[in-house]
């Protein structure tokens, strides 16, 4: 500052320019993937943008880890100015599964019956393929099984819930044929050529599950001489098995007969 006489005083001010403004910034946008590999995945997370008013020069870091595993990876970006104006972004990248397990069919199983209702069966557990793990594998098989079908449902879940069935079928079967002891053969003295009288023993049966029904053949009455009897057992299956009886009827008895009375007689011709 000069006056009129020419004295003058001066003194200084600073003017300071400053960057306090942080870099504004595009950022990615989160990721969801389907899990492929259990050991971990590489992911091309994208890119973040970021522009400066002053520093065209932003550095740009990230912490993302090299692969990632199942769940929620939180990636932290960071853009910076030389001013040390910074912003932070968080991103989240999420590894999900899905994708049930699969289940390789257990082969369906025909076994003989032991039994009619208790059959005992050792089911051997089904292959189960999944990326994740397997938490659990379940069936809904009873501790015994009855004669004929029995569907068994087989149920896999993962580590991250996902369940898949599969279904076996357990058949229990009977194609064993029952036993049959027949009643010794029998003769019998006739008393008529064709209409003998005669009442059978009855024949005895066994079978693992159950005898349905044991018939036989033979007439109502028998003639003279010998008779094939033949005897069948049938189990509720329908599996059967027959045996034969020979009955003899035989006349082993003499005749009875009248004679005519001797005859005295005097002689009339020498002829």
């Amino acid at each position: 500052a000069t006056d009129t006489s020419g004295n003058s005083m001066s003194d200084t001010q600073i003017v300071t320019v400053v960057d306090t403004t942080a870099p504004t910034i595009t950022s990615p946008n989160d990721i969801v993937l389907e899990i492929t590999d259990n050991n971990g995945m590489l992911v091309n997370i994208g890119q973040l943008f970021a522009s400066d008013q002053v520093d065209s020069n932003i550095t740009i870091t990230n912490d993302a880890p090299e692969i990632f595993h199942v769940g929620d990876t939180i990636v932290t970006w960071s853009a910076s100015d030389f001013s040390g104006n910074s912003v932070l972004f968080t991103q989240t990248i999420s590894i999900i599964d899905t994708t049930s397990p699969q289940i390789i069919q257990p082969a369906d199983i025909i076994q003989e019956a032991e039994e009619v209702l208790s059959n005992l069966i050792i089911l051997e557990n089904p292959q189960i393929l999944d990326i994740v793990g397997i938490a659990s594998i379940t069936n809904n098989a009873p501790e015994f099984f009855p004669l004929g079908d029995t569907v068994v449902t087989w149920t896999a879940t993962d580590d991250a819930g996902n369940i898949a069935t599969s279904t076996q079928l357990i058949s229990i079967i009977d194609t064993i044929s029952p036993s049959i002891t027949i009643p010794e053969p029998v003769i019998v003295e006739a008393s008529s050529e064709q209409e003998n009288y005669i009442v059978l023993d009855n024949a005895i049966a066994q079978d693992k599950i159950e005898i349905s029904l044991v018939t036989n053949d033979a007439p109502e009455v028998f003639p003279l001489g010998e008779t094939i009897v033949t005897w069948t057992a049938t189990d509720t299956s329908g599996n059967s098995m027959s045996d034969t009886q020979i009955v003899t009827v035989v006349d082993t008895t003499a005749p009875t007969i009248t004679s005519p009375n001797d005859i005295v007689l005097e002689i009339t011709d020498n002829n």
